[in-house]
């Protein structure tokens, strides 16, 4: 009966695993996209330039939104 309580926490254990790692895999376009833009426009701030993000808000709101 131990043995059979083992098997099927194991069991249990890779059906959930797999089914996580098959969630991480989804492509979130959205996401990917205000990342980049957020990305574009912080890193040259930190530097000191600011063009990058006045001349882009509009793109960041739009893709934040989405």
């Amino acid at each position: 009966m131990k043995n059979l309580t083992t098997v099927f926490l194991l069991a249990s254990i890779l059906i959930a695993t797999n089914f996580v790692s098959s969630q991480s895999k989804i492509d979130w376009r959205e996401k990917n996209r205000f990342h980049r833009s957020i990305g574009e426009t912080f890193h040259p701030m930190e530097d000191g330039d600011f063009k990058p993000i006045r001349s882009r808000s509009e793109e960041l709101v739009k893709n934040a939104i989405a």
